[in-house]
């Protein structure tokens, strides 16, 4: 896979942790690379674990 292809949803370094609710099964996502200290990127999507972001951020270590 190029870096160029890179989404989160696709990243070794994604994390999934707590539910933010019980009611709709939303988690909260994280980078966890190593280069960095965690990092919240953002919410999965409702009822999945796959976060609702499309792309990577500007800082991912992934793409320096």
């Amino acid at each position: 896979m190029r870096i160029s292809d890179m989404v989160c949803s696709k990243c070794k370094h994604m994390k999934v942790s707590h539910i933010v609710t019980s009611y709709s099964k939303r988690y909260t996502v994280y980078c966890e690379h190593p280069n960095i200290s965690p990092t919240k990127i953002g919410y999965t999507i409702i009822g999945t674990n796959c976060p609702s972001i499309k792309t990577k951020p500007r800082w991912c270590p992934l793409d320096k």
